[in-house]
C-alpha cells in the first residue's frame, strides 16, 4: 500500500481523489492548504498531488518545501491553468510531472505507482 499526499483546496477533488485511490488500495492524506500539506509532509507519504493554486501560498513554494524536507518524494504537479512555463518551473524545482485538469484518475494512479516505486520503500506497508 502506498501513501499519498493530495494537496488541493477544493474539497470536492480531494474527496474524489481519496475515494478512488483508497478503493485501488492506497492510504489517502489530504490537505486544502500549503500549511496543512507541510504537516502532512511528516508523515512521510510515497507521493504527492500538488495544485498550484492553493489560498494561503503558491504550490510552487509549497513544492519548494517539499523538497527541502522530502527530496525523494515524487511530487506530481496538478494545475487547472495551462501555462507552459508553470510546468517548467515545476519541473525545475523538483516535481516528476506536470499534469493539467481535469486529469485521468487511471493515468494519476499510474505516474503515483510508478513513481513510488522508484522512490523506495517509503510510504509502504
Amino acid at each position: 500500500m502506498t501513501s499519498i499526499l493530495v494537496v488541493d483546496d477544493h474539497l470536492e477533488i480531494r474527496k474524489l481523489f481519496k475515494s478512488f485511490f483508497e478503493k485501488k488500495g492506497h492510504r489517502v492524506m489530504c490537505a486544502g492548504s500549503g500549511k496543512e500539506a507541510l504537516e502532512q509532509m511528516k508523515k512521510e507519504p510515497a507521493a504527492v498531488l500538488l495544485d498550484i493554486v492553493l489560498p494561503d501560498v503558491q504550490g510552487l513554494q509549497v513544492l519548494n518545501r517539499i523538497r527541502e524536507m522530502s527530496p525523494s518524494t515524487p511530487v506530481i504537479i496538478l494545475t487547472g491553468i495551462a501555462e507552459p512555463d508553470m510546468g517548467l518551473k515545476a519541473v525545475e524545482r523538483g516535481a516528476v510531472d506536470f499534469i493539467t485538469k481535469p486529469a485521468s484518475l487511471k493515468h494519476l494512479l499510474s505516474l503515483i505507482e510508478h513513481y513510488a516505486l522508484q522512490g523506495g520503500a517509503k510510504g509502504h506497508a
